[in-house]
């Protein structure tokens, strides 16, 4: 927990995806791991109380543009008996924290969204077909970019957006985007991880 979030602080790493490996450690080890952290841990449906536990998005400035980076969480994380029950941590219907977090960035001006996902390929599709406000999904986390039985890495929607599965771990993946109009994907590249001595 604490080496992962010193390496993600270390790469200047604004934000990352709640995955269900992350959630091992528990919930509220990972809310205490990032407070003195620059890198933030994204969720927006991963709910304690009825709110959100972890940051839903992150606005970042992009030259003129504002983007921000939403964490929808795959539902295949489990809680512990106690997480669930004394604290009441649940998971919440990403469909409906998504329509909701998408019309108060709508509101506050921010037309470009990143949605960082760790639900399956076709059902970060689908939301992409209902969202059109999504411009760009990253797929990783819990997802293997599999589609019809097989591995996709990238789907290119009808009105020119991008859904990327990011499957491989052990390293990162360095993403060359153009933001005008909307997000394009000029180029995505897997990188080993860095090692220090």
């Amino acid at each position: 927990g604490a080496l992962m979030m010193d390496y993600l602080d270390f790469l200047s790493c604004d934000a990352t995806l709640i995955s269900s490996q992350d959630l091992r450690i528990g919930a509220d080890t990972l809310d205490f791991l990032q407070r003195d952290r620059k890198t933030r841990l994204l969720s927006s449906n991963i709910i304690r109380s009825n709110k959100q536990l972890f940051t839903p998005y992150l606005v970042h400035s992009a030259g003129k543009a504002k983007i921000a980076l939403m964490g929808l969480s795959s539902q295949r994380i489990l809680f512990d008996v106690a997480e669930k029950n004394l604290y009441n941590i649940q998971m919440e219907n990403g469909a409906r924290i998504l329509k909701d977090a998408l019309d108060a960035l709508e509101k506050d001006g921010i037309r470009h969204v990143i949605v960082l996902s760790g639900m399956g390929f076709r059902e970060t599709l689908a939301l992409c077909a209902e969202h059109r406000r999504i411009g760009l999904a990253l797929c990783g986390g819990d997802n293997k970019g599999e589609l019809f039985g097989q591995n996709a890495s990238r789907v290119e929607l009808s009105d020119g957006r991008t859904v990327l599965a990011l499957p491989e771990g052990g390293g990162y993946y360095l993403l060359d985007l153009l933001i005008d109009s909307g997000i394009s994907v000029k180029s995505a590249a897997r990188k080993p991880a860095l090692h220090t001595r």
